[in-house]
């Protein structure tokens, strides 16, 4: 049986809304080192017309890149990164590597190397993410997406401590300011929200 001819993905079939950033605290027993800190992007994405047997159909998906940090050390704040590009290994064994995946009907691993921070409005972090997805295999009429570049508007939500890790390192509303010192530039000076089993969430010190 003959194979199905594809043409180029389009760039602008992908159509984000808005997304969130958050940050977290990779313990000692995932990474094998002392905690650090990682980031996650997700945004739901609308593929517009795509192209089924029985027509065109828009589907909804979304994106997410998530156990990566931009820089080694004290965290300056997404202001400060305005304008920088950040490049990550594709090799999921390289150390820095982003584990990134497009859900469209499932999901599917894509490469990410390159993220570059373009501004910062308020809580709204605005990236630009450039990409590579295997979308041949989908056989639905389209070629692979190489190196293209997605623009994602995000929520900068903070980062997160969960409930585990207060009870692991005996951590206090009055002890984890000094604990946030460890790993950002800037001083955390609010009262932290408080989410979902406990988990308190600090913004004034990613921001």
């Amino acid at each position: 049986m003959m194979s199905r001819a594809v043409k180029p993905f389009p760039k602008e079939k992908l159509v984000p809304g808005l997304g969130y950033i958050k940050s977290d605290f990779v313990d000692s027993d995932f990474i094998g080192m002392s905690d650090a800190i990682s980031h996650k992007i997700y945004a739901p994405i609308l593929f517009k017309g795509i192209e089924f047997q029985d027509g065109p159909e828009d589907v909804k998906g979304s994106i997410c890149i998530e156990y990566f940090s931009f820089v080694q050390g004290l965290f300056p704040g997404f202001k400060a990164l305005e304008g920088r590009e950040f490049h990550f290994p594709i090799d999921s064994e390289e150390e820095g590597w982003a584990e990134s995946t497009i859900y469209f009907f499932c999901h599917s691993t894509i490469d990410v190397p390159r993220i570059r921070i373009r501004k910062v409005e308020g809580d709204i972090l605005s990236v630009s993410v450039n990409f590579s997805w295997e979308f041949r295999r989908e056989n639905i009429g389209y070629d692979d997406a190489v190196e293209q570049t997605l623009d994602l508007d995000l929520k900068i939500e903070g980062v997160e401590i969960k409930k585990d890790l207060i009870a692991e390192r005996n951590l206090t509303t009055r002890s984890i300011p000094e604990y946030l010192q460890q790993f950002f530039t800037k001083r955390s000076c609010e009262n932290p929200k408080i989410g979902y089993q406990g988990t308190l969430n600090y913004q004034d010190v990613v921001l």
